[in-house]
């Protein structure tokens, strides 16, 4: 983690002392976020709010407001047509606060895009290695499967013996 990323996030992780702070963050880290998810996929894909309405079954005005940052108002059935048009997943889940603000710390608006899953392309464009700790002498890696790209592979130390380690 860079300096200014550690600064930022000290700097959240105290504020998050006052729990109305801690609470009135989350509510507006998601309505932002979200906003800005939706919107960033739609003009990822070229459409219009018209065009992703159609394809959500939705209209035009309900894909205005769920682009609003200021709206409050969003319901895990909206977002899952809204994930079913853009084929991409939609993930809800329950976190620790250090997970929040070392996420706010780190995101950008670029961090906003992503790709419907005939662009994933998990098999091809990354790598995808399966590892396995042996327990032959020392701790050792051996290679169980890899796919190649250009991209450069981490080194990784197993804590145990039999230790699988999945790295993508």
């Amino acid at each position: 983690m860079s300096y200014h990323i550690y600064t930022r996030v000290k700097n959240i992780w105290r504020k998050f002392s006052n729990p109305s702070y801690r609470y009135a963050f989350v509510l507006s880290n998601i309505s932002t976020t979200v906003a800005a998810q939706i919107e960033t996929m739609r003009n990822d894909r070229g459409w219009t709010q018209a065009q992703l309405a159609e394809a959500a079954g939705m209209r035009q005005s309900r894909i205005s407001v769920l682009e609003d940052p200021s709206n409050t108002s969003v319901n895990i059935k909206t977002l899952t047509r809204i994930a079913k048009a853009c084929d991409v997943a939609l993930m809800v889940q329950f976190v620790p606060f250090s997970r929040v603000a070392r996420w706010s710390a780190e995101s950008s608006i670029t961090g906003f895009s992503v790709p419907s899953f005939s662009e994933d392309g998990i098999g091809s464009s990354q790598v995808n290695i399966f590892l396995d700790v042996t327990t032959k002498g020392s701790r050792s890696i051996s290679l169980i499967e890899a796919k190649a790209t250009s991209q450069p592979v981490k080194q990784y130390i197993a804590k145990t013996p039999g230790e699988q380690i999945y790295v993508h």
